[in-house]
């Protein structure tokens, strides 16, 4: 017997675009694919902390939204994402 698990992927977006997430969130649907997001406040997030719950989660994959917060918190994204050993479109 098989059993079919449908694939699993993360999103990080900034609560400034959440259309990004939007359309990521209909075209995985499409897919098959079940997205679990994690939405970036503040100027200084807490991105140690995002990235232990991502990793909790367990998606197979991550989309990083652009936006203000990636622009200006780009090599603790990058740093993160590394250790993290996740496959990551920014």
């Amino acid at each position: 017997m098989s059993v079919k698990t449908r694939a699993r992927g993360g999103a990080c977006s900034s609560a400034q675009v959440p259309e990004v997430l939007q359309h990521a969130k209909l075209t995985a649907d499409g897919l098959g694919i079940k997205v679990t997001s994690f939405t970036i406040r503040g100027p200084n997030p807490d991105l140690e902390g995002i990235f232990k719950t991502i990793k909790n989660e367990r998606p197979e994959a991550l989309i990083i939204s652009p936006g203000p917060v990636l622009r200006f918190n780009r090599k603790r994204f990058l740093d993160l994402t590394a250790q993290s050993r996740l496959p990551a479109i920014y």
